[in-house]
């Protein structure tokens, strides 16, 4: 993925993140850009090993997609949805792919032990669950936001047999998704 193109999908996700109402989420969801486990690795990470987006790049393409396509359910108000919620959680849903994948060349990915044992719905909402519970004592995120997002991260592969130990029971969580496989498809409504 070359610089210009990097701009492009970081600029959807900071566009999304200034549409977040809550300045606790704001921050949780700027941590993604500040730790450079995460704001690094996607640019130069593949989303899957032989599926969508595969190649370099492809990890921060696919969270640039399902932002995008999640801030634009939010916006159409014909379903009402938790906009804070469903834009977090479409920002952290696949933070944990940066664990399992490791590059042995150009644009090939092999899975590595984590992707194995632990896989990246779990570790999406360990980071995020992690990254709630560093928050200072006088940042108050209360319990029922920080459920509901977790649960968005942990049902957005939509069925248990496809990987999610949770299938969505909101519609912030339905949300996410379909925007994950909306863009797993190749579906791109940002261009």
């Amino acid at each position: 993925m070359d610089f210009k193109e990097k701009q492009k999908y970081t600029a959807i996700i900071r566009n999304a993140i200034k549409k977040i109402k809550n300045p606790v989420l704001v921050k949780l969801c700027e941590k993604v850009f500040k730790d450079p486990r995460f704001f690094e690795a996607p640019a130069s990470k593949s989303s899957s090993r032989h599926a969508h987006q595969s190649y370099d790049g492809g990890l921060l393409q696919h969270t640039a997609e399902v932002v995008s396509i999640v801030v634009k359910l939010c916006e159409n108000k014909t379903v009402p949805l938790d906009a804070d919620v469903a834009i977090t959680a479409a920002i952290w849903h696949d933070v944990g792919k940066i664990f399992d994948y490791e590059c042995v060349d150009t644009n090939t990915y092999n899975p590595t032990k984590h992707y194995g044992y632990v896989r990246h719905l779990s570790r999406s909402y360990g980071e995020f669950f992690s990254a709630c519970k560093s928050l200072n004592r006088d940042e108050n995120l209360d319990d029922a936001t920080v459920l509901k997002i977790s649960h968005a991260i942990l049902g957005h592969h939509g069925r248990q047999e496809w990987g999610s130990p949770v299938e969505p029971d909101t519609k912030e969580a339905y949300a996410v998704h379909a925007a994950d496989m909306l863009s797993a498809h190749k579906f791109n409504l940002h261009s």
